[in-house]
């Protein structure tokens, strides 16, 4: 069990793994970022499933959402023509 989990942006699985996980997710963002990887990063962002790394270590952000990112419902939904 991990207190928080620190994970690079440019991997949309390592991002989506990590906010799925029962810990706080931190992004850090490489200076040669695609912008696809920002666009994801974003969305993570804007959910609360995820902060900025930067922002945090400024005391600006933390993780909003208590409930992890888990698509298995609506990934069900979608298979089944709903």
């Amino acid at each position: 069990h991990a207190d928080a989990i620190i994970v690079t942006a440019d991997s949309m699985r390592m991002v989506s793994e990590a906010c799925a996980a029962n810990a706080p997710t931190y992004l850090y963002r490489p200076e040669s970022l695609a912008f696809q990887y920002h666009d994801f990063a974003d969305s993570m962002v804007q959910a609360g499933a995820a902060c900025e790394l930067a922002d945090f270590a400024r005391g600006l952000g933390t993780v909003q959402s208590t409930q992890r990112l888990n698509a298995t419902t609506r990934i069900a939904q979608l298979i089944q023509g709903q």
